[in-house]
């Protein structure tokens, strides 16, 4: 079995004491202060607080300015592993323009000039 990493067991415990804070308040008690009630559990307050409402983990939201889809970034990877594979390197702006090349490609034409990557975005890639 794969050993889970320390967020996601954070991530449980924070669950799990979000999950009992509710349920306390459903069954007509008074759960106390939340800042007392995450000292129990050994998590942060305001962790607790965005959970209990409805917000997840910051890991699970997709960044604002992603400009790749999954489907474009794994398209992508394929490109880079086939090259690899044939035994040719590829250089950072041939990764840059293969990746323009992938958003101008699936852009719909009636919405103006396509997204594109620029040069210091492969390296962050």
């Amino acid at each position: 079995m794969a050993e889970r990493e320390p967020d996601d067991l954070q991530d449980d415990i924070i669950e799990r004491a979000a999950e009992d804070y509710r349920k306390r308040i459903e069954a007509g008690g008074n759960p106390g202060a939340l800042k007392k009630w995450a000292e129990q559990y050994g998590v942060s307050r305001y962790r607790l607080m965005r959970r209990l409402k409805g917000i997840g983990p910051r890991r699970d939201r997709i960044p604002v300015n992603r400009k790749l889809s999954e489907a474009q970034e794994a398209a992508l990877v394929q490109y880079i592993r086939d090259m690899d594979d044939i035994g040719t390197s590829i250089r950072i702006d041939q990764v840059a323009n293969v990746a323009n090349h992938i958003l101008a490609t699936d852009w719909p034409e009636d919405t103006g000039e396509p997204l594109i990557v620029h040069k210091v975005w492969p390296k962050r890639f």
